[in-house]
């Protein structure tokens, strides 16, 4: 049973992770301190390090928490009934859902990518993070393959998620300078029609 200190922990770390993605998202992750996430927070510092090694740390704690929200979002959505083309769609719905209901969340995956280029370490921690969710969809994209008979090596499945992942991440981009030009069915209309080459692809190479 957790003990009423340990559920204090776990309510203060939530709200350092839901200042902290603000704050990053607002003013960028190099202009933010711990002392202003802290404050910000109503936290102290000391609670800060009780939780986080270091604002790298924290980071990308933010950014894991997005992430495994995501997944649970895609699969959620995934596993309702229908075909794989209406799958797809409500998996890419899901999405721009998300965009749209998180407005955070997106600049802040922005400035992750900015310091991943800069930042040896970071870019490591930063793509195994990543990594996790483009498994998420490849797994969802192997599903949806073999049910409709055409499954694919792992390989290819692989490609395919990195496809859709790259494509999804694209268009939350600009959309967020462009929004008037970016339907919010864009995405769907994409990977709905995308499915009708999974048979293609999953076909053994001619002699």
């Amino acid at each position: 049973m957790t003990s009423l200190r340990e559920q204090h922990q776990a309510q203060t770390r939530e709200l350092l992770l839901d200042t902290a993605s603000e704050l990053f998202a607002r003013r960028g992750y190099r202009a933010t301190t711990l002392n202003e996430i802290a404050n910000a927070s109503g936290a102290t510092t000391g609670a800060v390090y009780a939780n986080f090694a270091n604002k790298e740390d924290l980071f990308i704690a933010v950014l894991e928490r997005h992430m495994e929200r995501q997944v649970r979002f895609y699969t959620t959505s995934f596993d309702t009934e229908g075909d794989l083309p209406s799958r797809a769609r409500s998996g890419a719905d899901t999405w721009v859902e998300l965009v749209r209901s998180e407005p955070a969340y997106f600049p802040l995956f922005i400035e992750a990518w900015r310091h991943a280029l800069e930042d040896a370490p970071f870019r490591k921690r930063f793509v195994s993070t990543s990594r996790k969710l483009i498994a998420a969809i490849m797994d969802m994209v192997s599903e949806g393959s073999g049910q409709q008979g055409s499954a694919l090596d792992a390989q290819t499945a692989e490609r395919v998620a990195l496809v859709i992942y790259a494509l999804g991440n694209g268009l939350a981009l600009q959309k967020a300078v462009d929004p008037g030009n970016v339907p919010d069915e864009l995405f769907g209309d994409a990977l709905e029609a995308g499915t009708s080459i999974l048979a293609q692809l999953s076909r053994p190479p001619a002699d």
